[in-house]
């Protein structure tokens, strides 16, 4: 497991927690702080007797891609799932994971869905994920979760890694070239992790116009032509046929249930 770190001493106990109490153990967990200026790294520092837990120091702040790309090509595990240092995993999150590898042993990339919730960990709607191929990615028509995201390591080492240039969406453009090397995803249902939205959230800083453009630098890498009618035409089909989905029509319906009823997730901590 992979974690890149960067000033984030509210959050990342829980991250760190959630990881090292999953009811699946035999992981390692590296954790990659890009040269934070608050108290991220003694938090970390108060972990690393743990013997999982391998901590990297950057000297500066290269970005989430760079920070990713280390922490991957350093990993030993045969399976890799990246959890950024504001959200946390739920508990049974490993072993669901480690059982649908086995029982699926062609797939390289499996995701599911996520909990999004705010600083106080309360949640605030579901994160479904879509389906991923080639031809969602020109119609604009994917969605990943990355707090529910696993891959295994000898599909990631056959790529050039996460584009640094790409400063908002690295992780749908390293699984659009899987995608083109032929890897196999399988999307899964379950909820294996929590989203936090707050103000220091790389979602909620991006403008329109960054996410146009990093849409557009995703488009312009594999297609030199633009939408055909028919391509457009199927884009408003298969957008409105996910929405038809009865998991994210449940989930629209909860969203003022959440605000009613105010659920809080816990990440798993264990007392000693």
């Amino acid at each position: 497991i992979i974690t890149v770190s960067y000033n984030h001493e509210q959050y990342i106990h829980q991250t760190i927690e959630s990881v090292l109490n999953q009811t699946f153990s035999d992981f390692e967990y590296l954790i990659v702080d890009g040269n934070s200026t608050d108290n991220s790294r003694k938090i970390i520092e108060k972990y690393t007797k743990n013997l999982r837990i391998k901590p990297i120091y950057q000297k500066s702040n290269e970005g989430v891609a760079s920070s990713l790309n280390e922490g991957f090509r350093n990993a030993k595990g045969e399976f890799l799932g990246y959890i950024n240092s504001d959200d946390f995993y739920l508990e049974n999150t490993l072993k669901h994971v480690e059982n649908i590898f086995s029982n699926n042993p062609s797939i390289d990339l499996i995701f599911g869905n996520a909990y999004i919730i705010n600083n106080k960990n309360i949640v605030v709607k579901d994160f479904i994920s879509k389906n991923f191929s080639i031809k969602r990615l020109k119609i604009g028509e994917y969605l990943v979760c990355q707090q529910a995201t696993f891959l295994k390591k000898k599909i990631f080492d056959q790529t050039n890694g996460f584009n640094p240039l790409n400063k908002r969406s690295w992780d749908f453009e390293l699984f659009a070239d899987m995608v083109k090397m032929g890897a196999k995803f399988k999307r899964i249902d379950n909820f294996l992790g929590c989203f936090r939205i707050h103000e220091g959230t790389i979602t909620s800083k991006g403008s329109n116009e960054n996410r146009k453009k990093n849409r557009d630098h995703i488009y312009n890498k594999y297609f030199t032509k633009p939408l055909t009618l028919s391509e457009r035409i199927e884009k408003i089909f298969i957008y409105f046929f996910d929405r038809l989905n009865v998991r994210f029509i449940f989930s629209k319906f909860k969203i003022p249930y959440y605000k009613l009823i105010k659920i809080k997730i816990s990440y798993n901590e264990k007392k000693n």
